[in-house]
């Protein structure tokens, strides 16, 4: 199976992402003029796919942040804590000659900023006596996320200095020098702020009223509030339980369940054909009772060719006045058209998938949104005489 992704102009270190998309997701990855094309299994791509589309976003900001040569150690070529830290950062991250390029938002850039300044103030300043304890403690950790004790090519003052670092992950509420790690719901930045259509006219027109007040009839706006229709993007829903490693039919089912108990009744989930097997007959009943929906995709010389998910659920959303429940940003079909523009900045809400649970924020448009319960309804205003 293949896919193919369109590079804005200007974009730099290809090199580097074709070299990343190969060795993180074991793709096989060509440049063809302005696109890449990306081959390999459903599973693999879907990640690989996030990730290019990430790492070449206009909507990235990009600084530089010059840093002892002790740090600029532990993002040599291939590290493991470059993709640790892009993961948890959401953030691009590639090491120059003598300082780190970062690309992500400029709240995501400031937390990396104060992290890399606290490794670097932490290796000069505390002991750096490493105890066998100490080592036994970090290998654990760091088998934790997906390190081994033995790539870190570092002195054992820095090693103390990510002893502190994974310690500090480990507690509650995960802090760095003051800026929280991302939740999955926080990666998703919008551009626009939520628009609820609003009634500019009055409610009460005073030629209605006469001196007579006590027998006047006055006709009055009497606004019905119903549950909007959700579409799930099944696909980005699917692997986030199954850790961006492969799909799971019981990220859908969380998520089907979260929305009924909501009393939302018409739910569509939106998943590609050749997800159909990892449903089995679960997914047969969803499909049946008009909850599930599958993209077309078939297979031609032996390469399975699937229609663009993304602009399927976009299209079913537009049509039925819905919102979108993803943690994809749907960036590349921002310019399509204007209704796709409008949804994706007004009805894209985000999710937290937390090992068997599924919600959405209360407030997913930040503090000074509208709430997770006006998002998800909709008013249909009559008169009442």
């Amino acid at each position: 199976m293949s896919i193919f992704v369109t590079i804005p102009s200007l974009v730099e270190n290809m090199n580097v992402l074709c070299q990343r998309l190969e060795n993180y997701f074991g793709v096989s990855v060509s440049l063809l003029q302005d696109k890449l094309k990306l081959c390999g299994t459903p599973d693999k791509l879907n990640a690989a796919q996030d990730y290019a589309l990430r790492f070449i976003s206009p909507e990235s900001v990009l600084v530089i942040i010059l840093t002892s040569a002790e740090c600029l150690e532990l993002f040599s070529c291939n590290s493991p804590l470059i993709r640790h830290f892009e993961s948890t950062y959401n953030i691009i991250l590639i090491k120059n000659n003598n300082a780190l390029i970062v690309k992500g938002s400029a709240h995501a850039n400031k937390r990396f900023s104060m992290v890399i300044k606290s490794l670097e103030s932490f290796s000069k300043t505390k002991c750096t006596y490493l105890s066998n304890l100490k080592v036994s403690v970090l290998t654990t950790l760091c088998e934790k996320y997906s390190l081994k004790f033995d790539d870190l090519q570092c002195s054992d003052s820095m090693k103390l200095a990510l002893l502190d670092y994974f310690t500090s992950l480990e507690k509650p509420e995960v802090m760095t020098n003051g800026c929280s790690v991302d939740s999955p719901a926080e990666r998703v930045h919008f551009v626009e702020a939520y628009r609820n259509p609003g009634n500019n006219k009055p409610d009460i027109n005073p030629n209605d009223i006469t001196s007579n007040s006590s027998s006047s009839v006055h006709k009055s706006p009497f606004v019905e509030t119903r549950l909007r229709p959700i579409i799930i993007d099944g696909s980005n829903v699917g692997f986030a339980h199954g850790k961006q490693k492969e799909f799971s039919a019981t990220g859908i089912r969380l998520a089907l369940d979260y929305f009924d108990k909501r009393g939302h009744k018409d739910v569509v989930v939106v998943i590609p054909r050749h997800y159909q097997g990892k449903g089995g007959r679960y997914f047969h009943e969803l499909e049946h009772s008009g909850k599930l929906t599958y993209t077309p995709s078939r297979t031609l010389n032996r390469e399975r060719q699937t229609v663009y998910d993304d602009r399927i659920i976009l299209q079913l959303a537009a049509d039925k006045d819905a919102v979108i429940i993803s943690n994809d940003q749907y960036r590349d079909l921002m310019s399509e058209n204007a209704k796709f523009k409008e949804l994706i900045e007004t009805r894209l809400l985000p999710y937290v998938m937390s090992g068997n649970t599924f919600l959405l924020p209360e407030d997913p448009y930040g503090r000074k949104g509208p709430s997770l319960d006006m998002c998800l309804s909709m008013s249909d205003s009559t008169q009442l005489s």
